[in-house]
C-alpha cells in the first residue's frame, strides 16, 4: 500500500456550490493549501466550518490539510485533528444525501473523504482498513458518474485508484478480490489523462498526470512541462519541486536537480519535514553520481541521522558505505554494510542494499568493482564516451562473472545513448552470458536494450521476440521499472508497426 500513499498524496477535490461567497472562501483556502501556506488555509477552512456549519465542506477542508500535515511529518495531533474532521465531514455530507440522494457534489466529496481515509490507514500501516475505505471511496466515486457523467474530477479518483493498486504485492491481491476494487494500470492512466484535460482540477490531476509520466510512461519531458507549470503557479510548493527534481536525475539533468532540491531546502517548509529529507539523500545520490565522494557523504550522513523513516534508510547506508569504502575507510564501510538491512523492505533499492551490502561485507570493494561503480556513476551524469573509453578494453581483464556483467550493461546503455547499435547488440548479448545473483534484472534490461536496437532498425518481428523474453522474468528487484521500459518499448514498436 506505500505506492497507493505516494500516488494519492496530493489530492485536492473541487465542488460547486450554490453558495457564490462559500465557494470563494475555499478557493482562495484551496490555493492556500496549494501553496502549502498551512496556517492561512486553517484559517480561511475554519471560518468556512463556522459560518456554514450545516455543510460539510469546510470541516472537509480542514480534514484534508492535517492529513497533508500528518503525511509531511508523522504529528499525532494532526492525525487525531484529521480523524475528528474527516468524521464531522462525513456525517454532515451523508445527512444531506438523505435529503438529496442525487447530488453528486456530495457524492463526489465522500469519495474524496473515504480516500483521504484510505490514505491515514496506509501511512499508518492499517492494510485491510485502507482497502475498506478505498471501495467506499470507488463506490462513491463511481455513484457520481452515475448521476452526472460529465463529472469528470471522480474519474481522477477512479484513475488513481486503478494505477495505484496495480502495484500491490500479491500477498494482498486477496484484499482484491474481496473488495471488489479494480487495478488496472493502463485504465487508470487513460482516466487521470481525462481527468486533466476535462475535469476542473487541473492542478492535481496534473501532478498526478507528471508523476505518471515518471515512474511508468517514462516520459520524462512531458513530466517536466507539467511540473513546470505547477512550480510556476505554486513557487512554495516543495513538493512539486522534489518531484522535479526526480525527474531531472532521470533525464541525467544532475545540476537542474541540484538547483530543484536546494530550493526545496530553502523553502524549508516544517510541515514536510521528511520531503526536506528525502531531498538531503536525494543531493547526496547527485554528488555521488559526480563521483564526489566526501560531498555525498556529508548529505547522507545527514540525512541517516535526521530522516523519521524506514524508507531509503538500506540504500543510504549502503552507498555512505561506498563512499567510506572510496576514501579508503574499510571499518566504517563495513560499518556501513551492516545497518544497510535496516532499510524498508518493501522499498526495491533498500532490498538491494540488504543484499548487496551482506555480499560486499564479506567481499570487500576491490580497485576493479570501484572502477566500475565511478564508470556507472558517469553514465548517470551522462558521460557516455567516458565510460565507454574507460570500460570497452577493461571488461575483458574481468574474471568475476557478475561484475563483468555489471560492466558490459553499462557499455551497453552508453553505446545505445550514442547510437552505437552494433556495439550495443554485441555488449548486451555478452551481459546476458553473464550469471547473475544480486542484478537479475540486467537479463530483461539487456532484452530491452536488443529491442530498442532492433526498433531503431526498423526490425519489428525481431524487437517482439526480445520484448517477449523481457517479459519471461519475474523473479527480480525493480520490476516495476523494468516493466515500465518494457511498455515503453511496446508503445514504441507499435508505433513503429502502425
Amino acid at each position: 500500500m506505500i505506492r497507493l500513499l505516494s500516488i494519492l498524496f496530493l489530492l485536492l477535490p473541487g465542488f460547486l456550490y450554490g453558495q457564490e461567497q462559500m465557494w470563494n472562501q475555499i478557493e482562495r483556502g484551496r490555493e492556500n493549501l496549494f501553496n502549502l501556506e498551512f496556517q492561512k488555509a486553517e484559517k480561511i477552512f475554519k471560518q468556512i466550518s463556522k459560518d456554514y456549519s450545516d455543510k460539510p465542506y469546510g470541516d472537509h477542508y480542514l480534514s484534508q490539510t492535517y492529513l497533508w500535515i500528518y503525511l509531511g511529518n508523522k504529528d499525532s495531533l494532526s492525525l487525531s485533528h484529521f480523524e475528528k474532521f474527516s468524521k464531522s465531514s462525513v456525517v454532515k455530507a451523508e445527512k444531506m444525501l438523505e435529503k438529496d440522494k442525487n447530488n453528486h457534489e456530495l457524492t463526489l466529496l465522500l469519495g474524496w473523504a473515504y480516500m483521504f481515509r484510505a490514505m491515514s490507514e496506509t501511512a499508518q500501516g492499517s492494510s485491510i482498513d485502507a482497502f475498506w475505505a478505498s471501495k467506499a471511496s470507488f463506490s462513491f466515486f463511481e455513484k457520481t458518474l452515475s448521476l452526472k457523467p460529465t463529472a469528470y474530477d471522480a474519474y481522477l479518483g477512479i484513475g488513481l485508484f486503478n494505477y495505484a493498486l496495480s502495484f500491490i504485492p500479491d500477498i494482498f491481491h486477496w484484499a482484491l478480490n474481496l473488495t471488489g476494487l479494480s487495478a488496472d494500470k493502463e485504465e487508470g492512466v487513460n482516466n487521470i489523462r481525462l481527468a486533466y484535460k476535462k475535469g476542473k482540477n487541473k492542478t492535481e490531476a496534473g501532478f498526478h498526470l507528471a508523476k505518471v509520466y515518471t515512474d511508468y510512461l517514462l516520459e520524462y519531458d512531458s513530466a517536466s512541462v507539467l511540473l513546470g507549470k505547477l512550480i510556476e503557479s505554486y513557487p512554495r510548493n516543495s513538493l512539486f519541486h522534489y518531484q522535479n527534481a526526480i525527474v531531472q536525475i532521470q533525464k541525467n539533468k544532475l545540476q537542474n536537480a541540484e538547483k530543484s532540491l536546494k530550493k526545496v531546502l530553502s523553502l524549508n517548509i516544517p510541515e514536510f519535514k521528511q520531503t526536506n529529507e528525502f531531498s538531503k539523500f536525494l543531493l547526496g545520490d547527485i554528488y555521488f553520481f559526480r563521483n564526489d565522494f566526501a560531498a555525498a557523504r556529508a548529505h547522507y550522513e545527514n540525512f541517516l541521522m535526521n530522516t523519521g523513516e524506514l524508507d531509503y534508510l538500506g540504500i543510504g547506508n549502503f552507498r555512505l558505505g561506498i563512499c567510506y569504502a572510496m576514501e579508503g575507510d574499510t571499518t566504517l564501510f563495513k560499518r556501513q554494510m551492516i545497518l544497510a538491512a535496516n532499510g524498508n523492505e518493501d522499498i526495491a533499492d533498500d532490498v538491494y542494499a540488504s543484499e548487496k551490502g551482506s555480499y560486499l561485507f564479506e567481499r570487500g570493494i576491490s580497485l576493479e568493482r570501484k572502477k566500475v561503480l565511478m564508470m556507472k556513476n558517469n553514465l548517470a551524469n551522462g558521460k557516455y564516451k567516458t565510460v565507454i573509453d574507460s570500460l570497452a578494453g577493461f571488461v575483458e581483464t574481468l574474471e568475476e562473472s557478475e561484475l563483468k556483467g555489471e560492466t558490459y550493461n553499462l557499455l551497453a546503455e552508453a553505446s545505445f545513448k550514442l547510437d552505437k547499435f552494433e556495439a550495443c547488440t554485441e555488449y548486451a548479448e555478452n551481459t546476458l552470458k553473464s550469471n547473475f545473483k544480486y542484478e537479475k534484472w540486467l537479463i530483461p534490461r539487456s532484452y530491452i536494450l536488443l529491442a530498442n536496437v532492433a526498433i531503431a532498425k526498423k526490425d519489428s518481428e525481431l524487437a517482439g521476440k526480445y520484448l517477449k523474453s523481457a517479459s519471461k522474468t519475474d523473479d527480480i528487484l525493480y520490476k516495476d521499472v523494468i516493466d515500465a521500459q518494457i511498455h515503453q518499448s511496446k508503445r514504441k514498436l507499435n508505433k513503429l508497426k502502425s
